[in-house]
């Protein structure tokens, strides 16, 4: 509850939720930033075969909360499926 009122990059912070430490500037000059090479890349031909397309960037921290969230998510699954009796 406490670390819900430190700034945004504070040390305790950014341990807890790296993820959350950008700002939103970063976020969007990462999109500026995808756009630019989606748009280059849409002028080439290379962009016949869609599986070429850019892809976002990760920030640091982002990839590790994906996965945290996947595997919280997975849990939750688990125990709502174990409370409903539906485990196989």
């Amino acid at each position: 509850m406490l670390a819900y009122q430190l700034p945004k990059d504070s040390r305790t912070k950014t341990a807890i939720a790296p993820a959350a430490a950008h700002s939103l500037e970063a976020h969007l000059l990462r999109e500026i930033e995808l756009n630019q090479r989606i748009w280059h890349w849409a002028n080439t031909k290379e962009a016949k075969n869609k599986e070429t397309a850019p892809e976002r960037i990760d920030l640091p921290g982002e990839e590790e909360a994906h996965k945290r969230a996947v595997e919280e998510t997975e849990m939750q699954a688990i125990r709502t499926a174990e409370i409903l009796g539906l485990m196989l």
